[in-house]
């Protein structure tokens, strides 16, 4: 279940190709903490830290969105409330109690649906700023 970072998924932005790595090294580590981890307290640390980061990056790229005139940007944005939604499903609990048991689900559902994001949601504005670019 561990993403790669592959020229499939690079977008030739470098910032956002730096935090899309830096999300994939989020996603890979919560999935080794879930897997290996005996405590919960890694992996909820590991969860809190990319609800930040995601976050942070769903806000900076609805605005570069936003300055190209991405004419999907309503959808895109939809797909970043719905995986959000599910962010907070998983971490809300978990920060109510450092002892929860996360059921593996919400993770593997968050790692396939941010793989798919890069695949084609964001594949399609890669395209798009490109062309206003040229």
């Amino acid at each position: 279940m561990i993403i790669e970072w592959n020229e499939e998924i690079t977008s030739g932005i470098d910032e956002i190709d730096r935090q899309h790595k830096q999300i994939i090294g989020l996603l890979n580590q919560i999935v080794y903490f879930f897997e290996t981890s005996d405590s919960s307290k890694e992996l909820i640390s590991s969860l809190l830290e990319f609800s930040k980061v995601i976050h942070e990056h769903f806000d900076f790229e609805e605005k570069l969105l936003a300055q190209y005139g991405y004419k999907d940007l309503k959808n895109h944005k939809a797909g970043h409330e719905e995986i959000s939604d599910m962010i907070n499903s998983v971490v809300m609990p978990a920060m109510l109690d450092d002892e929860a048991d996360i059921p593996a689900e919400p993770i593997i559902s968050i790692v396939r649906w941010f793989e798919n994001h890069l695949k084609t949601e964001d594949a399609r504005y890669f395209k798009s700023i490109k062309q206003k670019e040229a």
